[in-house]
């Protein structure tokens, strides 16, 4: 019984450690994001399936205070062009 009750207390200390080193903090810093970025859509999923798509966003930020960011965004979606504001 004290075999069982020892094996069982150590797994549990690893259980309980491995799901604290899995737990993102909230306060830790946001990364510098300024610059510029695209994102390239190749594939989309609808409830058919997967289809070959050509979307794309230009994101360009310019300043970034913590979640704040400003800046100028471009959407190209079916090769149709849209500004979108930051």
């Amino acid at each position: 019984m004290k075999f069982f009750k020892s094996n069982f207390l150590a797994i549990f200390l690893v259980f309980c450690l491995l799901l604290n080193s899995s737990v993102a903090i909230g306060g830790e810093l946001i990364p510098f994001l300024r610059g510029k970025w695209v994102v390239t859509v190749l594939y989309q999923a609808i409830c058919a399936g997967f289809f070959s798509s050509k979307d794309s966003i230009n994101l360009n930020i310019s300043k970034q205070s913590i979640l704040n960011f400003a800046g100028n965004a471009e959407s190209k979606s079916n090769g149709e062009k849209k500004a979108i504001g930051l």
